[in-house]
């Protein structure tokens, strides 16, 4: 019998395609710095733009990834879940906050869909 190997599972696999996501569809004066581990409270990436080849303006974004979205009734709109702490922490700080949703989805090793 094979031996066993630690696996990536599902939000793994969901976190890593919409961070490329990001890193791929951001603008090229976006200077971007994924926040990873314990340590990101909301905030996922640090964002320092730079449109004519000087940092003149930073915000921070929360990055939620999915693989099965919710939409709307009329498709116009996601829906997606923060939890009020998370809110409460946003409508205390000064900088802007961006929300980035990235619908992504996900190939089994063997290429199909899950």
């Amino acid at each position: 019998m094979p031996p066993d190997f630690p696996s990536v599972d599902r939000n793994h696999q969901i976190s890593n395609e919409s961070k490329a996501v990001v890193t791929l569809r951001c603008p090229s004066t976006w200077q971007v710095d994924f926040r990873d581990g314990d340590n990101d409270f909301g905030f996922d990436i640090e964002v320092q733009v730079a449109p004519r080849g000087e940092v003149c303006h930073t915000f921070r974004a929360q990055l939620k990834g999915t693989a099965s979205p919710s939409y709307s009734k009329d498709r116009s709109s996601l829906s997606i879940p923060l939890r009020r702490t998370t809110l409460n922490l946003y409508a205390n700080i000064t900088e802007p906050v961006l929300l980035v949703v990235a619908v992504v989805m996900i190939v089994t090793h063997n290429g199909s869909f899950p």
